[in-house]
């Protein structure tokens, strides 16, 4: 199912249902995961509309850290009251569809700088900010699904 305008044309492409809490966190905060692929592989990511950027768990691109290319700046974030510094990379993620279209965008992501050792405390969160804001998405909390297309025209 995908959502449309009131002119008839698609609002989304893709659906796909959400849990709603992260299974890394052990506390079960309420929050909207969402399957999505990164680096080739499918993960989860919890939607942060306050926040900035992709934020990557940096042992999740230890293995590809090559992969991931030359760093676009060096950046220090603010995430929940603490400062992390980092680097902000350039790259296509893949917001995976259970219904209709899955949806290629490319997105901006900060990987943190951990010490040797250092865990790294936080799940993987889609922020406003430098990804979100570049495709469509709405959500039906009582069917515990999102939907989600292109902003530019959508082929469906």
């Amino acid at each position: 199912m995908t959502l449309l305008f009131t002119d008839g044309q698609p609002f989304t492409s893709g659906a796909a249902p959400y849990i709603d809490h992260h299974p890394s966190d052990p506390s079960h905060l309420l929050r909207l995961v969402v399957q999505i692929q990164v680096l080739d592989q499918a993960t989860v990511a919890a939607i942060d509309t306050g926040g900035a950027y992709l934020i990557l768990d940096p042992e999740y691109v230890d293995y590809s850290l090559d992969t991931l290319g030359e760093a676009v700046e060096p950046a220090r974030l603010q995430i929940r009251g603490v400062a992390y510094d980092g680097a902000l990379y350039r790259l296509p993620i893949m917001i995976l569809a259970q219904e209709g279209q899955s949806l290629e965008v490319e997105v901006t992501a900060f990987v943190p700088s951990l010490g040797p050792e250092e865990p790294w405390p936080l799940p993987m969160m889609m922020g406003l900010k430098g990804c979100l804001e570049f495709f469509r998405f709405a959500v039906d909390p009582a069917a515990n699904m999102w939907f989600f297309g292109s902003t530019t025209a959508l082929d469906v």
